[in-house]
C-alpha cells in the first residue's frame, strides 16, 4: 500500500522545496497575542498569507483546530486556494478513532479538498489504521503518522520502554513499516541520536519517505539535526514553520506582508545551510 503518492514526491521536486507551512491562525477574539492585521478579515489574512508564501512551499498544513469557526464552504474555499498555489493542503487533524469514525471522517475531509492527514497509530491497524489507510488509497490522501512529538510531553510517552526492550515510538515506525506508511512527525525537538536510529531504520527498506519536523522557532527545535538525512537520500525531511512567519509582524510591529516574506526567506535559509534537496 503506497499511502505517500507519488505527486508529492513530485511537487517537492518541481519546485525545489520541502518546506511546509503551519499555517494556524488563531482567532484574535480569543488570543489577543495573535491579533489581525488592521482593516482584515481573517479569511483574507489567510488567503494573503498563501499568496505570500507559497512559492516556497511544497505543502501547507491546516490545523482543523483553528477552522473550527468556519463554514465548510468557507474552509474548501481556502483549501482551494493553498491548490491554485501549487501547494498540496494537508489537515493537522490528528485522527485516532475507532473504525466507523475514522470513516467519517475521511469522507467529510476528502469532500473538503484536502489531500493529506495526520493520524495517531497508537489506535492500532485492525478497525483502526486499517480504515484510514484503505480510504486514502481511494482519495490519494497522504498519510503521516505520529512517531515522536516536539512538545516538552512527548517524552513522556513515546519513549516508553516495551516488555521486548524496545520504545514506543521504535514499536510505532516498526509496524508502520509493515503496514505501508510511508511519512512520519518527528518533532525538531527530538534527540539526535533518537533522529538517528529512525533515519538508520527506514534506510533498510530501500523505499522514499517523508518526515514532517514541526518544532522550529517557538519549540526552539535544532536546525542542525538536518545534517542527519544527508546520509540518507531516500528520506526527505520537511521542516515546518508557522507562528515565526504569520505573526512575528506583531513583536516587530513591522509591516505584516513585507514581514511575513522576510520570515519565509530567514526559515529557508537556515533550513539550507544544514540540508539542501538533491
Amino acid at each position: 500500500m503506497k499511502v505517500i503518492q507519488q505527486r508529492t514526491f513530485d511537487l517537492i521536486r518541481r519546485k525545489q522545496t520541502n518546506l511546509v507551512l503551519n499555517l494556524d491562525v488563531r482567532d484574535p477574539n480569543t488570543e489577543e497575542r495573535f491579533p489581525l492585521p488592521p482593516n482584515m478579515e481573517k479569511i483574507e489574512f489567510i488567503k494573503r498569507i498563501i499568496e505570500l508564501t507559497s512559492s516556497n512551499f511544497a505543502m501547507i498544513k491546516l490545523n482543523y483546530q483553528f477552522l473550527l469557526g468556519f463554514s465548510r464552504s468557507t474552509i474548501i474555499n481556502i483549501v482551494n486556494h493553498v491548490k491554485k498555489q501549487d501547494c498540496i493542503p494537508w489537515v493537522d487533524y490528528k485522527l485516532g478513532d475507532i473504525g466507523s469514525t475514522n470513516e467519517q471522517a475521511m469522507h467529510a475531509l476528502a469532500s473538503m479538498k484536502f489531500e493529506g492527514i495526520t493520524v495517531h497509530q497508537v489506535i492500532g491497524y485492525k478497525q483502526g489504521l486499517e480504515n484510514i489507510l484503505k480510504l486514502a488509497e481511494t482519495y490519494k490522501f497522504d498519510v503521516i503518522s505520529l512517531l515522536y512529538m516536539s512538545h516538552p510531553g512527548a517524552k513522556n510517552y513515546f519513549q516508553i520502554e516495551l516488555s521486548d526492550g524496545k520504545k514506543l515510538y521504535q514499536k510505532f515506525l516498526e509496524d508502520a513499516i509493515e503496514w505501508g506508511l510511508k511519512g512520519f512527525v518527528v518533532g525538531a525537538t527530538i534527540p539526535r541520536e533518537i533522529l538517528r536510529g529512525i533515519l538508520t531504520d527506514l534506510s533498510k527498506t530501500n523505499e522514499k519517505y517523508l518526515l514532517l519536523m514541526p518544532g522550529f522557532g517557538a519549540q526552539k527545535g535544532r536546525y542542525e539535526i538536518l545534517d542527519e538525512f544527508n546520509a540518507h537520500p531516500n528520506i526527505i525531511p520537511l521542516p515546518s514553520s508557522g507562528r515565526e512567519i504569520i505573526y512575528s509582524w506583531v513583536k516587530e510591529q513591522d509591516d505584516f506582508s513585507k514581514n511575513c516574506i522576510k520570515k519565509v526567506k530567514e526559515f529557508k535559509q537556515a533550513v539550507e545551510q544544514y540540508y539542501k534537496l538533491k
